[in-house]
């Protein structure tokens, strides 16, 4: 019985590792809008580049719920730990 609980701890680390890994990374540290030149763009040229570009409006949106579902966690977080009696 020791050794099927051995064996599930470690197939459960060893598949989180790519988790732990992927979570390390800044995803928004790469924004759409970053790029040289597009800050000079006016709102119709910047509408034209969404319209034209779709994905870049996709990345945007998904770096934009990434970044909110951070916050939302790191808030909750926060409140658990400021519960918690010392």
């Amino acid at each position: 019985m020791k050794i099927r609980l051995m064996i599930g701890l470690a197939g459960l680390l060893l598949s989180s590792a790519p988790v732990l890994a992927q979570s390390d990374k800044n995803a928004a540290s790469v924004t759409p809008t970053t790029l040289p030149g597009e800050e000079n763009l006016s709102v119709q040229e910047r509408a034209e580049r969404d319209f034209l570009m779709p994905v870049r409006r996709k990345q945007a949106a998904a770096i934009k719920h990434v970044a909110e579902q951070e916050a939302a966690a790191t808030q909750a977080a926060t409140e658990m730990l400021a519960r918690t009696p010392n």
